[in-house]
Parts: structure tokens; sequence; C-alpha cells
């Protein structure tokens, strides 16, 4: 009974090592995630002025097209890493408050201010209204 008693207790002290190191981990990612996305915004935005100015300079012969599609495909490439680094930060986000055990109170206050109607004590397993669906794929400027 005693080595049970310890076998349990070793085991629950693993248990809670394990769940800090992932803590750790995924609020290390989700920072960086973070980070991230607000690089990729200012490259985007530079991206953009870049090729509108590319653009005018094209329309008096200054630019051969290759370039302008050189610089739309760098815009392209900023706009999917903008997009990435927001869904990164999102999945790591999720990660942080599963391991806190707080992943359904976070899940119900997005609701919330997706749909201010909706009661907390609402079940999670009850699809929103229409229009009311979270988009987790939306490039917004914080993530």
């Amino acid at each position: 009974a005693i080595a049970q008693l310890e076998a349990a207790e070793y085991s629950l002290k693993e248990a809670r090592i394990t769940l800090q190191e992932n803590l750790r981990t995924n609020w290390i990612n989700w920072i960086s995630a973070q980070e991230r996305f607000k690089v990729a915004d200012q490259q985007v935005a530079h991206g953009a002025k870049t090729l509108a100015g590319y653009w005018q300079q094209y329309q008096v012969s200054r630019r051969q097209i290759n370039e302008i599609l050189n610089v739309q495909n760098e815009l392209f490439t900023f706009q999917v890493n903008k997009i990435s680094a927001r869904f990164d930060a999102l999945n790591f986000r999720i990660a942080v408050l599963a391991s806190i055990g707080r992943l359904a109170s976070g899940y119900s206050m997005s609701m919330q201010k997706a749909d201010p109607g909706v009661s907390q004590k609402q079940p999670l397993t009850k699809i929103p209204s229409s229009g009311m669906t979270p988009n987790l794929f939306s490039v917004k400027n914080e993530p």
C-alpha cells in the first residue's frame, strides 16, 4: 500500500512537472507568434507601399513587369506569413488556456465578445447563431 501511494505521488509530481514545461513552452511560443505577427503586419504595410511605388514607376516606364510581379510575390509572402503568425498565436493561446484549465472560460468569453447576448452558462457544445462564428483566419492588427 505504501509503495502504491509513493508511486501515485511520484506520478502526480511528474504530471505537474510535465504540465509546467508544456505551459512554459506554449507561453513562449505564444509570445513569439505575437511578435512574428507584428513584424509581418509591418512587412505587409511596407510591401503594399513598395508595390504602389513600383506600379507608379511602371506606368512611366521606369520599371518592368517582372519587377512588379516580384514585388507582388513578396507582398503575397508577407501576407501569408501574417496569417500564419495569427493562426499560430491563436493555437498557442488555446494551448496555454488548456494548460491552465481555462479553455472553456476563454471560449465563452470570446463568444460573448462575438455575441453579447450569449449567456455564460450556455453549454460549449451549442452551435453559435449564424454569422456569429468566430473567424479564426481573419487578419487583424492584434493577435
